[in-house]
């Protein structure tokens, strides 16, 4: 109910975007993967979305003035989400909601600036999108913020050897989530063991989890979506029934559970601690 209740302050400010043209509906562009294996996070959103503008059209709207919602597949593609961008501004949109991961945020920026439309994103969160002045909002802390906790809290459960996953389709995202884990971890004299990519060849999922195991780590960590870490750590279940398992916070959606099963226990995440 927080992401819903920012989504109404989202549409509010959307309307003084919009104040100059009283007339018609407030268009919203919504851009997410909405389709392939990431998309249980675009639809969650997508889902809230509506909700939210349903609940504000219910009442009235915004002085008289209906939300409607523009969604767009980006299918985790730079160019997609280029092309929806402009696609947007040609329907005259009054904001969009979106991106969902941050390597099609860093795609969007330059485009998002150029043609002037403000763009709030509910979980991009790659340090580099911090400290500027542009056209996109987060409403997520950073990964500075996020990969420190973690690292801290798998030194307070006494894993100083950690293994690391990491998507290689949202590097963005990935890249500047690892490096602010492995400072604050080495800070705290813990050790990445081994880091290995995901989603860059054609290495089945069982040859990864493989290496994340080969240097007996305390812990692993898997920095990918929902899907793909329930798919992962079905794999490390199969070699080790115990070996403690964490994902970060892009992970959070019904689908690690959904699709992890059983092969989910011992499994969390810890945004926001």
């Amino acid at each position: 109910m927080t992401f819903i209740r920012s989504l109404f302050t989202v549409f509010i400010g959307c309307f003084f975007v919009a104040s100059c043209d009283q007339s018609g509906p407030v268009k919203i562009g919504f851009i997410a993967e909405l389709s392939g294996a990431g998309e249980d996070t675009g639809t969650a959103s997508l889902n809230a979305l509506k909700l939210a503008a349903q609940q504000i059209n219910t009442a009235g709207g915004i002085n008289d003035r209906m939300i409607e919602i523009i969604p767009r597949d980006d299918k985790k593609s730079p160019d997609e989400a280029q092309k929806h961008v402009r696609e947007f501004k040609e329907l005259g949109v009054d904001a969009i909601v979106g991106p969902i991961i941050s390597s099609i945020g860093m795609a969007m920026l330059p485009v998002i600036n150029e043609l002037d439309i403000v763009t709030i994103s509910p979980t991009v969160s790659a340090a580099e999108f911090a400290g500027f002045r542009d056209n996109m909002f987060r409403m997520n802390s950073t990964t500075t913020q996020n990969a420190r906790a973690y690292a801290r809290h798998n030194i307070d459960l006494d894993r100083k050897r950690i293994s690391i996953a990491l998507d290689g389709e949202n590097e963005a995202f990935t890249e500047s989530w690892y490096h602010e884990f492995l400072l604050e971890f080495d800070a705290l004299n813990g050790r990445v063991v081994s880091k290995v990519w995901i989603n860059v060849d054609d290495t089945p999922l069982s040859g990864i989890a493989r290496k994340l195991l080969a240097e007996n780590p305390d812990g692993i960590i898997l920095i990918t979506n929902g899907a793909d870490s329930a798919r992962l750590s079905k794999e490390i279940r199969k070699i080790s029934d115990d070996i403690p398992l964490s994902a970060a916070e892009w992970a959070g959606s019904e689908t690690l559970i959904d699709m992890g099963g059983g092969c989910g226990r011992g499994h969390g995440t810890c945004s926001g601690l």
